[in-house]
């Protein structure tokens, strides 16, 4: 198989186990939120620390929760919640009401977004600069985004819904962004 074919069976795979994550939500009491002001439903727990599973709790690491649907609207509010290694309150808590997500990529430290919406498709990067979590970027798109990865970088190519002009953003597991648009 050549690279590219395996790093997309890559991702369908972590997209697989995101959808099947998202799916049981709802019907899994235990994961609850003991944090005031984060929404009850944690949906998954994203952390930095390549295959070690047991870091999750001391390790810097993104959680994803839904707030109770509002049937009336047809949208969730997710948070995105992210914690430096070994905090007891997290950091950075990104809210945002839509649909669901449309699509998904990570790298160590590296966190990209793209939101189902209305007549615009919100972009999101969270990005962990020396363990500490801030937001890359914050954008919205009427066209979709085109995100490419690879082991060291997420690239983010999409057409600003304010000034219909073409971005570009690369990320790098490091931390580091570079601009193009």
């Amino acid at each position: 198989m050549r690279n590219h074919e395996v790093d997309a069976m890559k991702r369908c795979h972590s997209l697989l186990v995101l959808l099947a994550v998202l799916a049981c939500f709802p019907f899994c009491p235990q994961l609850q939120s003991a944090q005031p002001n984060l929404c009850p439903n944690l949906i998954a727990i994203l952390t930095t620390v390549p295959g070690n599973l047991d870091a999750g709790y001391a390790a810097q690491r993104l959680e994803i929760r839904q707030c109770p649907v509002d049937i009336a609207k047809r949208l969730g509010v997710f948070q995105l919640v992210a914690w430096p290694a070994n905090a007891t309150t997290p950091a950075l808590v990104y809210e945002t009401e839509e649909a669901g997500f449309y699509q998904f990529a990570m790298i160590e430290g590296v966190y990209v977004f793209e939101f189902m919406g209305g007549t615009a498709q919100p972009v999101l990067a969270l990005v962990f600069e020396n363990g500490i979590p801030k937001i890359g970027l914050r954008a919205s798109t009427m066209s979709g985004a085109k995100i490419i990865s690879t082991p060291t970088t997420i690239t983010i190519e999409y057409i600003d819904s304010k000034d219909s002009k073409l971005y570009r953003r690369q990320f790098h597991k490091s931390g580091k962004t570079q601009r193009k648009g």
